[in-house]
């Protein structure tokens, strides 16, 4: 939990299995800290490059409450969506 100006808000956070759970409430926890707190309002996740084990996205973002400084998008880098990358796939043993 953060406490910023008398309130509390929870702070729950995991690393996303994909760009659809970068959403504003998982950015809003991951960037406020023990005496600021971030509010996104919005996002918008775009690819903007991939690699050989992880995907690379550009979250946009409207604040609805910021620390000065904080930029208006991200790059979030997440795991590859690509199953067979990542080692999901299954393979039959001998």
């Amino acid at each position: 939990m953060v406490k910023f100006r008398g309130e509390v808000h929870p702070v729950t956070a995991s690393i996303p299995a994909g760009p659809a759970e970068v959403t504003s409430d998982w950015l809003s926890a991951v960037l406020s800290g023990e005496d600021s707190y971030v509010a996104i309002r919005d996002v918008e996740v775009t690819p903007v490059g991939t690699g050989q084990t992880g995907a690379t996205y550009r979250a946009a973002v409207s604040h609805s409450q910021r620390p000065p400084g904080l930029p208006d998008s991200f790059i979030v880098k997440l795991p590859s969506q690509d199953r067979t990358v990542t080692g999901w796939a299954c393979y039959r043993c001998r």
